[in-house]
């Protein structure tokens, strides 16, 4: 691989919040998510794992907090996805 740093399960497992009846991971992320080659692997590997576990995992900039405007639009995103994410959990 390149000479890459294998990432494994321990080191995924830390999600900023769990909302565990929705199966939903929602991560804070800064700009080093995108600017940093290993964290993006090592998010791209939690993405990985949350999917293989059955959760869903939603990546929310950080700069959504410079606004109240851009923030409560984004938790109202966040609230009708969750509604979704119910849905889709009863179907299943």
């Amino acid at each position: 691989m390149n000479g890459n740093v294998e990432i494994t399960y321990e080191q995924c497992k830390h999600i900023d919040i769990a909302i565990d009846s929705y199966k939903l991971y929602i991560e804070i992320q800064g700009k080093h998510h995108q600017e940093d080659g290993k964290q993006r692997r090592s998010d791209m590997w939690r993405n990985y794992y949350a999917n293989k576990e059955g959760y869903l995992p939603l990546h929310i900039p950080n700069n959504v907090f410079v606004s109240k405007k851009i923030f409560d639009d984004t938790v109202h995103e966040i609230i009708e996805i969750a509604k979704c994410r119910k849905k889709d959990l009863e179907r299943a």
